[in-house]
Order: C-alpha cells, then sequence, then structure tokens
C-alpha cells in the first residue's frame, strides 16, 4: 500500500441518524460503491464509526415529516421521520478499523464527504 491509497469506502444514509441521539456503525470497508464490483467481494476490513446530528437551535425551528419504509419478513412498514429543515452538526467519531491493509502506517485519517464538502480527520 503506498502513499495515500484508499484502503477502502462506505456511505452512510444520513437519513438513518435520529437528532440528538449518538449512532454506532460497523460496516465493511468497499473497493468502490457500484454493488457489482467483483472488487467488493475481497475483504478490506471494518470501520466502526460514531454518529451524531445536532440540529442548530432556532426557535422558529420548522421540522419536516417524512416518510421512510423498511422491509422486514412481513413487508414493508412505514415509519415517521422528523428531520431538520435548517441544518445543524453533524459528528463524526472514528472509533476504530480493523484488518485493513496499511495497518502500519503511522498516520492513517479518514476522508468524510458531506454534499461534495470534504473534511479529512486527523
Amino acid at each position: 500500500v503506498g502513499f495515500h491509497d484508499k484502503l477502502g469506502m462506505q456511505v452512510v444514509p444520513l437519513s438513518l441518524l435520529v437528532p440528538n441521539e449518538k449512532r454506532e456503525f460497523t460496516l465493511d470497508l468497499l473497493k468502490s460503491l457500484n454493488p457489482n464490483d467483483p472488487h467488493n467481494k475481497r475483504n478490506r476490513g471494518q470501520i466502526t464509526l460514531e454518529l451524531n446530528f445536532v440540529p442548530f437551535k432556532n426557535d422558529n425551528l420548522q421540522f419536516s415529516l417524512s416518510i421512510e419504509e423498511d422491509k422486514n419478513e412481513n413487508g414493508l412498514v412505514g415509519r415517521d421521520t422528523k428531520v431538520a429543515s435548517t441544518g445543524g452538526l453533524l459528528s463524526v467519531w472514528v472509533q476504530e478499523a480493523k484488518n485493513v491493509e496499511g495497518k502500519h502506517h503511522t498516520n492513517p485519517y479518514a476522508l468524510v464527504i458531506v454534499k461534495g464538502d470534504q473534511k479529512r480527520t486527523k
């Protein structure tokens, strides 16, 4: 593994987050986001993340109601979720990475991309 080689990637839909509640995810790393990519079959390790979304405080804070559908054995189940329409603070903590290539790097980092804005962890 060379300098700044990508070890893997993953996506967390922000719709899975509930405002003001921390949520932990353990995800398998993928070579690409293409579900048909044969390179994704190889084990690239796992990453454990903790995410928290805190809506901005505002006296006039409006919430929009959306319906999400989850599949289970009995079919589709609808669920109401409240989503802040004014934005907020998204915190991402990289807890650990397991079984990844390049585990001897001295300065590993994660690149977080939200709506095209990139932030690199330290």
